[in-house]
């Protein structure tokens, strides 16, 4: 990529990338301004000057910062529940299901935290069908967390006295959540985090 600066899309003049490749380019730069900036903090000047493009440009590819921003989101949550579902469906054992399913949730997550943080924390900033999309998105991906755990307590590996959309729920908030403090220089490795992440879900934190 012909980029202005680290992790910048590339400027109008470059044909050499496919479309999915530039689109793909833009949106990863608008989710790094709208998860260091907010989505309200960002202008669109900003995000064209960003991408290398015009103003004239943006608005040709995008139809709105709030479409840009529904984009940001929606691909967010398509990329990890597809990667989720794949891993899932190869692993055999309940348990081996929701282990698999952790390590994947984070991996994703931690791959495009910028557009994983905007997705958290910007959500609300869309109205309407564009915000309804997304919650269906997002509610989709929650079923999918659900089945797992749901599997896992009927063949008797999962406790079953609290209700699996509560388990499921807690396991979400505990993963989600991550990216807002973990640090690939820090003290945990990505691959030891989410092993400790599932030892705390499954056996809790008391001695």
């Amino acid at each position: 990529m012909g980029d202005r600066a680290s992790g910048r899309a590339s400027s109008d003049e470059d044909v050499t990338e496919t479309r999915e490749e530039q689109l793909a380019g833009r949106l990863r730069v608008a989710a790094e301004l709208f998860a260091a900036r907010g989505y309200g903090g960002t202008t669109t000047r900003e995000l064209a000057s960003a991408m290398g493009v015009t103003n004239g440009t943006f608005y040709h590819h995008f139809e709105s910062k709030e479409a840009l921003l529904r984009l940001v989101c929606l691909q967010a949550l398509r990329t990890l529940e597809a990667r989720v579902q794949a891993a899932v469906e190869r692993a055999d054992e309940p348990l081996q299901k929701l282990e698999v399913l952790v390590q994947v949730h984070i991996a994703a997550i931690t791959a495009d935290r910028h557009a994983h943080v905007t997705m958290l924390t910007d959500t609300r900033s869309l109205q309407g069908d564009q915000r309804h999309e997304i919650i269906e998105a997002r509610d989709r991906y929650e079923r999918r967390v659900r089945e797992v755990i749901g599997l896992g307590q009927r063949r008797g590996v999962l406790r079953d006295d609290i209700e699996t959309a509560t388990t499921a729920r807690l396991l979400l908030n505990l993963l989600n959540w991550t990216i807002v403090w973990f640090s690939e220089q820090g003290a945990v490795p990505e691959e030891d985090l989410s092993k400790q992440m599932l030892t705390v879900f499954l056996d809790g934190a008391r001695a």
